[in-house]
């Protein structure tokens, strides 16, 4: 009796987490590299930005803030960015500093 009702408060939680996680920080390079594969397509070459940390917080309405170090052509910096889930890929939604 004990382990059921256990089950039944802790499976609608796990639920929950999982699908209220943000971006991994593979989500968060792919969201700052798409506007860079744009431009690669009609011919500048710039260099892709690659993610070495990310720490991200729900600010509610589906928005994530995410410190972010990254580097791109050999100059590391340290940003918070904005981040939300729109059509299913995650998309930097404005830089914060």
């Amino acid at each position: 009796m004990g382990i059921t009702r256990l089950l039944v408060i802790l499976v609608p939680l796990i639920l929950t987490a999982c699908g209220s996680s943000g971006p991994s920080k593979q989500d968060v390079e792919d969201a700052l590299n798409r506007p860079i594969q744009q431009d690669n397509s009609t011919g500048d070459d710039v260099s892709p930005i690659v993610v070495s940390s990310s720490s991200c917080v729900s600010q509610g309405n589906s928005v994530y803030r995410c410190t972010v170090t990254a580097s791109q052509d050999q100059m590391t910096l340290t940003h918070v960015i904005d981040f939300k889930l729109i059509n299913g890929e995650w998309t930097d939604i404005g830089l914060v500093s």
